[in-house]
């Protein structure tokens, strides 16, 4: 998914994985969308240069961290808007895997998506 957003927007993806425990195929799904998510936002909003992907485990948790040096924007109006289905979707999707997701970011600083799953999510 990162090679085709890499080579579809032209943006530079880097992506790092240290994990030593493969989690439930409920959390890898819950991962992936939010993932997902994130990337179409980044691609329509961002305007930034480089993405940057973290995954990683440990403690019982898998944690799933997206970083851009795009354009940023304030997350409590963005929360507060109508159309703001994804960022939504991102913190939902978490919290029913068992998760928390949180999501940084200020004006001309690019944002930060932070999410952190059960190992062993369930289904909710």
């Amino acid at each position: 998914e990162l090679r085709h957003f890499q080579r579809d927007t032209g943006f530079e993806a880097k992506f790092l994985a240290s994990y030593t425990e493969r989690p439930s195929r409920e959390a890898e799904v819950a991962l992936y969308r939010i993932f997902h998510e994130a990337l179409i936002n980044i691609r329509r909003h961002a305007r930034a240069n480089t993405v940057l992907v973290s995954l990683q485990n440990g403690q019982g948790v898998v944690q799933l961290r997206i970083q851009d040096d795009g354009v940023g924007f304030n997350v409590d109006d963005a929360k507060n808007k109508k159309r703001v289905g994804g960022l939504l979707s991102m913190l939902r999707r978490a919290e029913l895997a068992g998760g928390v997701c949180s999501i940084e970011s200020t004006p001309g600083q690019g944002a930060t998506v932070e999410v952190q799953i059960p190992l062993a999510a369930q289904r909710a």
